[in-house]
């Protein structure tokens, strides 16, 4: 096996080689046929486009609504969506709802911390304590 990576190997072949056909380079190199083919989908289809529009406007508005208020939104409009492809364009957009950071009930730092004195104690009989 040669020592550079797999997309460096892709990279390599030519298609318009003049005596060697693909399929030997492919196999030379040691890649995957279907990885030499291969051309992602970057592209949304024009309707997406247009509903990610409607979900950022309302974001903007909204930024509170997440995936099920966003689609009975969309659905009110007009537009047939459910919840899936909603959340898919949501995930593409990269938009996430408002959270609490972490932490956000823990103590005050100046907060004194007062030791637990029933720790060791058995409580065997009402109103002991």
């Amino acid at each position: 096996m040669l020592s550079a990576p797999a997309s460096e190997r892709r990279r390599w072949i030519e298609f318009e080689h003049p005596h060697l056909s693909v399929t030997p380079q492919w196999a030379l190199l040691g890649v995957c046929r279907s990885s030499v083919y291969y051309t992602p989908n970057r592209s949304e289809h024009p309707e997406n486009l247009g509903l990610m529009r409607l979900i950022d406007e309302q974001y903007l508005k909204h930024p509170c609504y997440g995936v099920p208020r966003m689609t009975w939104w969309l659905n009110a409009q007009g537009h047939g969506v459910n919840h899936k492809r909603v959340a898919r364009l949501i995930v593409v957009m990269g938009l996430q709802a408002p959270l609490p950071g972490p932490y956000t009930s823990g103590p005050h730092p100046g907060q004194a911390i007062y030791p637990y004195l029933l720790r060791r104690m058995e409580v065997v009989a009402p109103d002991e304590v």
